[in-house]
């Protein structure tokens, strides 16, 4: 199965439709025809640098930009790649290829942490996407795939005592709370998509230093509740998981007042930090 982007494993959709039915879903593949070899430049084998194809492919770039990442989000490539990352510190490979330098760049943020009084935590995943399609079994299982890679993540923290003891913030799918929508209680309800037995042990520990926070977003979708719902309901998850702060570390209003009342809003309701997400004015 492709992980990669290359001549030979185009950018291409996780279900095997072609890409005008594709486009019917909103999910096509987007190619830069003046490329002779549209997926080459910087890929794996080729001239380049290939962490630098993210944005110095220009087909690349027309799937990854703006209202373009639900695309991207659902081709092979990241399904595949997902999916062997959320496993990683259980297989040889992966664990050299991204588990450990994911974990050396955590040892790297909570450093940071410890130098400057304005950085309040390190938060390990923003919006950890759906994996394993189209295998519906895999992705069932989710939600605890999410929370065990995060927990993985944190033994290794502990395991190193040169490590600042730097707070940490957690998030699953998409950064949803537990009941926000009727397919996040799917994912959630069944016995295999709870909170693993090990994950919780090692975030009972973090919970015990008060050193672990629940990130969560508000967007509508995949939220179906209110505003005010779902940060009750990442309250509820929040006590599940220790009685934790709460942090709604992103939502959007079209206007700087929407905004504002947002926040005010939020912080009445019990969210214990807030951030949001805007648009630079470039003008």
């Amino acid at each position: 199965s492709p992980y990669i982007t290359t001549p030979t494993y185009p950018l291409q959709p996780f279900f095997c439709l072609c890409n005008c039915a594709a486009r019917l879903c909103n999910l096509d593949i987007e190619t830069y025809d003046q490329d002779p070899v549209p997926w080459e430049p910087y890929s794996v084998g080729s001239e380049g640098n290939p962490a630098w194809m993210n944005v110095g492919n220009a087909s690349m770039r027309r799937n990854n930009a703006d209202s373009r990442w639900s695309r991207l989000l659902t081709t092979a490539q990241v399904q595949n790649t997902a999916k062997r990352i959320y496993a990683s510190k259980h297989n040889d490979a992966d664990r050299e290829i991204f588990f450990d330098p994911f974990v050396s760049l955590v040892k790297y943020l909570c450093s940071v942490w410890e130098k400057y009084d304005n950085v309040i935590a390190v938060e390990l995943m923003n919006e950890p996407p759906v994996a394993g399609l189209p295998n519906i079994f895999y992705v069932l299982t989710l939600w605890a795939k999410i929370l065990q890679f995060q927990a993985d993540v944190m033994a290794e923290l502990e395991k190193d005592a040169a490590v600042p003891k730097c707070p940490i913030a957690i998030a699953n799918w998409t950064s949803t709370v537990e009941n926000e929508s009727f397919f996040i209680k799917l994912l959630t309800c069944l016995p295999c998509s709870g909170t693993p037995r090990e994950a919780k042990k090692i975030f009972d520990s973090f919970a015990g230093q008060n050193r672990l926070i629940l990130s969560f977003h508000f967007y509508s979708p995949p939220a179906t509740g209110s505003f005010e719902e779902v940060i009750q309901l990442a309250k509820k998850n929040a006590i599940k998981l220790g009685g934790i702060p709460i942090y709604l570390s992103e939502y959007f209003e079209n206007g700087a007042q929407l905004m504002a009342d947002k926040l005010a809003v939020a912080v009445d309701q019990g969210a214990n930090a807030v951030t949001y997400w805007q648009y630079v004015d470039r003008d």
